[in-house]
């Protein structure tokens, strides 16, 4: 099962999403570079108060003081986040809860990655009629 989208394709959606967002473009050479990198670790553009995040396992932005809103979302990167909370609860005794709205999208993304038996999801992920 293919764990997550090529180099190509994540440029184009991160290209997409800087041009959504009136941000600057991404170097395609910057993401391919990144995508190759061990670990990968996440671009962020921001400008006005608009983010993007792009990485071999997820692509997500906000606007303004918004909800983060993931349009690429992997298995791995939501174990590797679920893995950090709980060696962050068992260093420190407490929980840090994720935000409400990436709660909802993992959530979201697990089931309907478990009903489509693929590793990854791309397009707007979060419960239907979400803002």
């Amino acid at each position: 099962m293919k764990q997550c989208i090529d180099p190509e394709a994540l440029y184009k959606l991160g290209s997409g999403l800087c041009r959504r967002l009136l941000l600057p473009q991404v170097a395609k050479s910057e993401v391919i570079r990144n995508w190759l990198g061990e670990p990968p670790m996440p671009l962020h553009f921001s400008r006005d108060g608009a983010e993007v995040w792009l990485d071999k396992y997820y692509a997500a932005y906000r606007r303004g003081k918004g909800e983060v809103k993931y349009v690429y979302l992997t298995l791995k990167h939501i174990s590797e986040e679920e893995e950090d909370r709980a060696e962050y609860e068992k260093e420190r005794g407490f929980a840090r809860p994720f935000p409400s709205e990436i709660e909802r999208a993992f959530s979201c993304a697990r089931r309907e990655m478990e009903r489509r038996g693929c590793a990854y999801l791309c397009g707007e992920i979060g419960p239907v009629g979400d803002g």
